[in-house]
């Protein structure tokens, strides 16, 4: 579809921010809408904007309250609801409802108005009520079509198939298991008669497995003790839900299980495994072939589900009140390949996590916090564990349980620190951040010397040759393992160009050299590619704009955070290109690392990465005239920063 618009309305919450990174991956969209309220602690602008440095095609733009819902919706396809309050510990999704019912009816009504041929993808719980609810307005509106009114109920499909693999020892990408009923709790039932593999377990292991799905959330919810639900396992979820409803509007083969307006017996909605086409749903799957076990658990989803579904259809014809609310497909895996992400809990670090999780080639993700995180590293890791990816998550916490995290690790990630606030420079970070990342450098060096260690900790010019100097401290140094991730950069200038030219950026490259803050940060135009050929104004724009792009972020979230979701995109990206050159897979990205430019011991190149990290370093020739005369600005500033890293690494504890 040459243009293909999606909406997605509450961008800046738990689920809605990892989910709009995940959407702005797709390559199928060309527009995406985020909506919020004004009151969102991140604003929507904010994450837009960060999302909109990410070199994919789809345009970004940010909408924040009631009065630009038309703007959002108008012309969209397909539109995601994510808005309303995650559970907390001790709630139900039946105390959700008299908060969430009311969020959801009054932009059901929007949608309806705005959008009413749009495909409405309806992830807000309590599903089980929130779905007939918003069919109701629908209705009221006059524009109901049950086959495009849709709830999510892929994570209960997903959860099922992670926890049968992980039973019968299988490959998980080789599991299917069909879910139908509901949403929540008793409703959620899996179809094991019908998985494949045929599965033949025992009566304690199936009502064993079948409790493990109704209850995840539930799990995930304690893990985190408060601090969350299942939002990246969720947003996965949603994700993988898109991109089927998406290839069936494109004509394409595309199932999946959904709840929504078809009955079973007297129970007027129901999840399914559903066929899609260019309308929503094209095909039901019957259900039939049940075991005993499976007839008797559907008795008790269809009088839960009863329950559930009046409850949304009475509060849709209510009078109103006013309610006030505050992929990467890898092609090759390892068999042991162990990644450790340390600062997984932070605005980088979840998402970052989400990506890694995704990753085929990841056996085992060790993620590593703090204690006093805001998010436990228990809580993270339980809720990706419910994804059906290989790799095994496994959550650490606190200094003495590095060593666990690290042994064994082929590849660390390093994102731990504190993000810049408005009027902070990259300086400012430094003295709290440099502490953090010596400490953290000094265990890696210790339990896992030959890991490839990437380095996200901002700021990276003078962070890098501080762990390098710790390395060296410890004997162990390589060169080509100790690499900052500024991938970030290339990422910016690609999407910036492409822009410019009005290409197609999946056509665009753009090398940058030098360093990953500010001034050192140098897009090499002369060397894009197609060619380009701008003029001295656009050059200095487009140079000025790459260079400040990350502060421009920081200024549009207006203090609620940093470029977290774009980081942790260039950082999953760079860490596919490690490990494919791991693998021995043709491989090249640009990073910042101790191989001398003149008389500058640390550099950013465009490299090619092998076995033991860089294999060979592109050499900078052929600079026009404008970037020979950048280059003594960028050198100049990298001497500082650089000697900077030495100096606090080598200076008394």
């Amino acid at each position: 579809m040459s243009s293909f618009k999606v909406a997605l309305l509450g961008a800046c919450g738990g689920i809605g921010q990892p989910l709009a990174l995940l959407l702005k991956l797709n390559q199928k969209i060309s527009e995406l809408a985020l909506y919020d309220i004004k009151q969102a602690r991140t604003p929507c602008a904010g994450v837009a904007e960060d999302l909109s440095h990410i070199n994919t095609p789809a345009e970004v733009k940010g909408y924040a309250g009631e009065e630009e819902l038309e703007a959002c919706l108008s012309g969209s396809k397909l539109i995601v609801m994510t808005a309303g309050v995650p559970r907390k510990p001790g709630m139900t999704r039946d105390d959700l409802f008299a908060i969430n019912a009311g969020i959801a009816k009054g932009l059901a009504k929007a949608c309806a108005k705005y959008a009413p041929e749009a495909i409405f993808c309806i992830v807000t719980n309590p599903v089980n009520s929130i779905v007939p609810a918003c069919a109701e307005v629908y209705k009221q509106a006059g524009v109901f079509n049950p086959n495009k009114v849709l709830g999510v109920s892929l994570l209960d499909t997903i959860r099922a198939e992670t926890f049968v693999a992980k039973e019968t020892k299988s490959d998980v990408n080789k599991v299917t298991v069909p879910v139908i009923g509901g949403h929540a709790g008793v409703t959620i039932m899996p179809w094991f008669s019908h998985a494949t593999p045929k599965v033949d377990f025992d009566e304690t292991t199936l009502t064993t497995l079948d409790k493990h799905v109704q209850n995840a959330g539930t799990d995930v919810v304690n893990a985190k003790a408060g601090a969350g639900s299942a939002t990246l396992a969720m947003a996965y979820a949603a994700a993988r839900f898109v991109e089927v409803v998406i290839r069936g509007m494109h004509g394409e083969q595309a199932s999946a299980s959904t709840y929504f307006n078809h009955p079973y017996g007297d129970v007027q909605f129901f999840s399914y495994l559903c066929d899609f086409g260019p309308e929503g749903v094209s095909k039901v799957h019957p259900i039939e072939g049940l075991s005993d076990h499976e007839s008797g658990r559907l008795q008790e989803v269809i009088g839960k589900l009863k329950v559930d579904i009046q409850r949304g259809i009475d509060f849709a014809n209510k009078q109103d009140i006013i309610i006030y609310y505050t992929v990467f497909v890898s092609l090759i895996v390892m068999s042991s390949f162990k990644v450790a992400l340390l600062g997984a809990c932070g605005g980088i670090g979840q998402p970052l996590a989400l990506l890694l999780k995704l990753n085929q080639k990841i056996s085992e993700l060790a993620l590593y916090d703090i204690k006093q995180a805001r998010t436990p590293c228990a809580g993270v890791a339980e809720d990706l564990s419910h994804i059906n990816t290989p790799a095994e998550v496994k959550g650490y916490a606190g200094e003495e349980e590095l060593e666990a995290c690290l042994t064994g690790s082929k590849l660390i990630v390093m994102t731990a620190g504190v993000p810049r606030k408005p009027g902070m420079t990259r300086d400012d970070l430094f003295a709290i951040n440099a502490g953090i990342a010596k400490g953290l450098a000094k265990a890696c060096a210790k339990y896992a010397p030959e890991a490839i260690f990437c380095i996200v900790t901002n700021p990276v010019n003078s962070i890098v040759p501080a762990c390098a100097e710790v390395y060296k401290q410890a004997g162990v140094f390589n060169p080509n393992k100790v690499l900052g991730v500024s991938l970030l950069d290339t990422i910016r200038a690609e999407t910036f160009v492409a822009k410019q030219t009005k290409t197609d950026v999946n056509k665009v490259t753009v090398p940058v050299i030098g360093g990953h803050a500010g001034v050192t940060i140098m897009p090499w135009f002369s060397h894009a590619t197609p060619k380009v050929d701008f003029d001295e104004a656009t050059l200095t724009t487009l140079d000025k704009h790459v260079q400040n792009a990350g502060t421009d972020v920081v200024n549009a979230k207006a203090g609620a955070g940093s470029a977290t979701l774009a980081m942790a995109y260039a950082a999953a990206q760079f860490v596919e290109v490690v490990i494919r050159g791991m693998h021995g897979e043709q491989a090249s990205a640009s990073t910042y690392f101790n191989h001398p430019y003149g008389d500058v011991q640390f550099f950013s190149y465009l490299c090619d990465f092998g076995p033991e990290g860089v294999s060979k370093v592109h050499p900078i020739e052929g600079l026009s005239d404008h970037e020979s005369g950048r280059l003594q600005e960028v050198i100049g500033k990298l001497k500082v920063d650089i000697q900077r890293g030495i100096d606090f690494a080598n200076k008394q504890e």
